[in-house]
């Protein structure tokens, strides 16, 4: 189980704990007859994340661990290693409100007419001043890059917190 490649869980126990957990349901899960011959627990790991939830239903349907009680009762201690910032991360309804949806225009805004502001700047201090304007051509270069880096900065903070609204469009 690859842990470092996540960021820092907010709560819960230490990697090597929820990694010792979780060593412990995969072995358990492993033991089960899968009498359909189907994927093992070490194939799906290997499939890509974003992949949907019912080949692990299907794994865990076929091999009866949904009724077994033993690994039930380790999938929730790896649940509670991991905290329940990350069962809220997982499985929580992130709430889309009008809120949300200003936050994402604004960044948008912030985005657009900050280039707009720089471009009047521009030209305002080469009337005023006789700097020329392609002086401002690596700020405004850069202006979108750095909104852009704000905004994934703040995005990935709270989509580390369970339950907390993301900005949409």
């Amino acid at each position: 189980m690859e842990m470092a490649a996540e960021p820092h869980r907010l709560g819960g126990l230490s990697d090597s704990e929820v990694t010792k957990r979780y060593t412990a349901l995969a072995t358990a899960l492993g033991r089960l007859e899968d009498p359909g011959g189907g994927r093992t627990l070490e194939q799906l790991e290997a499939d890509p994340s974003d992949l949907e939830f019912p080949s692990w239903e299907t794994l865990v349907t076929r091999t009866g661990a949904a009724d077994n009680a033993v690994i039930i009762e380790l999938a929730r201690d790896v649940w509670e290693a991991l905290g329940p910032n990350e069962y809220a991360v997982q499985l929580r309804h992130r709430p889309r409100t009008y809120w949300g949806f200003l936050e994402g225009r604004a960044w948008l805004n912030l985005g657009g007419l900050g280039l707009v502001a720089l471009a009047i700047a521009a030209v305002e201090v080469q009337a005023q001043w006789g700097l020329r304007w392609w002086f401002w051509l690596p700020v405004m270069i850069a202006w979108p890059f750095g909104v852009l880096w704000l905004f994934h900065r703040r995005y990935r903070r709270r989509q580390r917190q369970g339950g907390k609204e993301l900005p949409h469009l």
